[in-house]
């Protein structure tokens, strides 16, 4: 599941992303407000991908109890002036009936 999500992340292909999320999901990114709704939440999240020219996650480790997933990695943004940035994250989902339920993504991405 993780590479799956993450590749859809990472190819901005947003549709496949959306089927990741539970119809009444919370997500958080960073230190945005909250976003409620899979609808909401894809609405968000397509608007942060078009506000850059590209994504890249390295995931270093995972840990999968009960019904959680947490991961910690590296993700590099590319700026539209092709300059990047590369960050650590670590990010908790939480799964109910396959679909995630709860996102949060911790990052410092004040100097994107």
């Amino acid at each position: 599941m993780i590479t799956a999500l993450f590749d859809s992340i990472d190819t901005k292909d947003i549709n496949a992303f959306a089927n990741f999320l539970a119809e009444d999901v919370i997500f958080c990114f960073s230190n945005w407000p909250q976003v409620e709704g899979k609808a909401n939440v894809k609405n968000a999240v397509n608007a942060f991908l078009q506000s850059i020219a590209g994504i890249e996650h390295q995931v270093l480790a995972y840990w999968q109890p009960d019904d959680m997933l947490i991961c910690r990695g590296l993700v590099t943004y590319t700026r539209h002036d092709n300059t990047s940035l590369s960050v650590p994250f670590a990010n908790t989902l939480q799964i109910l009936d396959g679909k995630i339920s709860d996102y949060r993504i911790f990052a410092d991405i004040s100097a994107l």
